[in-house]
C-alpha cells in the first residue's frame, strides 16, 4: 500500500509540475489553436496558424514565420512583413495595400484576389504563387521573382518591375499598362491578351516575342 501511495503522489506531482510549466510558456511555444494575435509578432513562429479575417493593422510581422498559415481576407494594410516567410500561405482576398514585403518568401502562396495596391515586394520570392485577379497597381517590385506564377487577369498597372523574373509566368489578360518593365525576363511567359500599353523599358525586356 505504501508503494502505491508513493506512486500516486509522484504522478500527481508530475502532472502539477507540467501544468505549471505550460502556464509560463510563451504563446508561440504552444501548438495551434493557441496562435495569438498581438502587436509584436516580429520573428514569431506562426506556422499553419489560422488568422482568417484577422486585422493586423499596427502589428509588426518583420521576419515572422508563417508557412502554411491561413490569412484569407486578413487586413494587413501598411504592415511590415520584411523578410517574412509565407511559403504556401493562403492570402486569398487579403488586403496588403502598402505592406512591406521586401525579401518576403511567398513561394506557392495563394494571393488570388488579394489587394496589394502600392505594396513593396522588392526582391520577394513569389515563385509559383497564384495572384489571379489580384490588384498590384502601383506596387514596387524591383528584382521580384515571379517565375511560374499565375497573374491571369491581374492589375499590374503603374507598377515597378525593374529586373523582375517572370519566366514561365501566366500573364493571360494581365494589365501592365504604364508599368516599368526594364530588364525584366519574360522567357516562356504566357502573354495571351496581356496589356502592355505605355509600358516603359520594353526594348530591354528578355523573351518578349514581337
Amino acid at each position: 500500500m505504501k508503494i502505491l501511495h508513493s506512486q500516486a503522489i509522484h504522478v500527481i506531482f508530475t502532472i502539477s509540475l507540467t501544468s505549471a510549466v505550460l502556464m509560463f510558456l510563451p504563446d508561440r511555444a504552444l501548438a495551434a489553436p493557441n496562435c495569438t494575435l498581438r502587436r509584436n509578432l516580429a520573428g514569431a513562429d506562426l506556422s499553419n496558424c489560422d488568422f482568417s479575417g484577422a486585422n493586423f493593422q499596427g502589428s509588426d510581422l518583420w521576419g515572422a514565420k508563417l508557412p502554411g498559415a491561413i490569412l484569407s481576407r486578413a487586413v494587413l494594410v501598411n504592415v511590415s512583413m520584411f523578410s517574412a516567410i509565407l511559403t504556401g500561405a493562403d492570402l486569398s482576398g487579403a488586403n496588403l495595400s502598402g505592406a512591406d514585403l521586401t525579401f518576403a518568401g511567398l513561394k506557392d502562396a495563394n494571393l488570388t484576389n488579394a489587394r496589394l495596391y502600392r505594396a513593396n515586394l522588392s526582391s520577394a520570392d513569389l515563385t509559383g504563387a497564384n495572384l489571379e485577379g489580384a490588384n498590384l497597381r502601383g506596387a514596387e517590385m524591383p528584382s521580384v521573382n515571379l517565375s511560374g506564377a499565375n497573374l491571369a487577369g491581374t492589375n499590374v498597372t503603374l507598377a515597378i518591375l525593374l529586373d523582375a523574373n517572370l519566366t514561365g509566368a501566366n500573364l493571360t489578360g494581365a494589365d501592365f499598362s504604364g508599368s516599368l518593365l526594364a530588364r525584366a525576363d519574360l522567357t516562356d511567359a504566357v502573354l495571351d491578351g496581356v496589356n502592355l500599353d505605355g509600358v516603359k523599358g520594353l526594348d530591354t525586356v528578355t523573351g518578349l516575342v514581337e
